[in-house]
């Protein structure tokens, strides 16, 4: 499990690096993760035992907890330390790869690499999907050409690990090419093809992750107003689930003969909830928490087995 340098001394505790596999949780199986997606639905008042804390909730994230590492690079940063997660001594190296989202999913794919012994490294930076495009950068409204940079620098030391897995997760709601532009599904996925072909050391096989279902309200800030009725904090799959993302990912995937990893069903049913179990699943409206990653570890772990074994 990782550690968060956010959140109350509670929750840091809680969220220990564990010394061993023997002292990993046993994985939720897909279909234990699904029948709790089920009944998430049934959950009227917010759990006395919920995790995390709300107040911890929103700093519970993959990119903080890369932050103690050195691995959320600020913006004008273009190279990344080590980085490495998982079992540093492992003999196949899996990468994980793209902004925020690809963060996000740590806590799963630190588990998974610890309990499968293989070195984990993660290669992320915010606001920067991991496509051959330039976005555009809102805080300077500006080209973002510092993720341009940091795109062939990590592209170079992938093809020079030659990983036996590399994993690409992008948030792409709303991302821009200029200003007021909004990527289009065609560019997108061009771009994205062409960052998937730019990886081409040979033993190399390849993930694409399905864009996760976004809430329509950030799910702390919904919840603690809601604690009594935090079905009002749930939104429905049409809205939420973006099903041109999917075609898109999944049509990418076919063509660059990659893996697709569809992650809907572990979040939604009809409706999206903001608590699985005594997860609090969101730590805003579009980003998971690393509490929820780590119990889907079992799920990733099945889904990857194409590549992994």
């Amino acid at each position: 499990m990782l550690t968060s340098s956010a959140g109350s001394a509670a929750a840091q505790s809680s969220r220990a690096l564990r010394p061993s596999t023997s002292s990993l949780p046993t994985p939720a199986s897909t279909t234990k993760v699904l029948a709790t997606v089920a009944a998430a639905t049934s959950i009227k008042k917010l759990p006395s035992n919920i995790v995390p804390p709300l107040a911890d909730a929103q700093e519970d994230e993959g990119s903080y907890i890369a932050s103690e590492k050195g691995c959320n690079p600020a913006p004008n940063q273009t190279t990344l330390p080590a980085c490495v997660y998982g079992d540093p001594s492992g003999k196949k190296t899996i990468v994980l790869f793209g902004d925020s989202h690809a963060a996000m999913w740590l806590g799963a794919f630190d588990e998974m690499a610890q309990y499968m012994h293989w070195k984990l490294i993660l290669l992320f930076k915010a606001e920067c999907p991991a496509i051959n495009a330039t976005v555009w950068y809102y805080p300077t409204e500006t080209p973002f050409r510092s993720c341009d940079k940091f795109h062939t620098n990590m592209v170079k030391r992938i093809n020079q690990l030659d990983p036996a897995v590399v994993v690409i997760s992008n948030w792409w709601n709303g991302v821009n090419v200029t200003a007021g532009q909004q990527i289009s599904d065609t560019q997108w996925a061009t771009a994205l093809t062409s960052m998937l072909s730019s990886i081409h050391s040979r033993g190399t096989k390849k993930v694409l992750i399905g864009d996760i279902p976004y809430l329509a309200q950030a799910a702390p800030t919904c919840l603690a107003a809601h604690s009594s009725n935090i079905q009002a904090c749930t939104t429905p799959a049409s809205t939420a689930v973006l099903s041109d993302h999917e075609t898109v990912l999944s049509g990418v995937a076919r063509s660059t003969r990659a893996l697709y990893v569809p992650v809907t069903k572990w979040f939604c049913t009809a409706s999206c909830s903001a608590v699985i179990g005594k997860d609090v699943v969101y730590a805003d409206d579009a980003h998971i928490t690393s509490v929820y990653a780590e119990y889907l570890w079992g799920a990733v772990m099945a889904a990857l087995k194409p590549v992994m074994g």
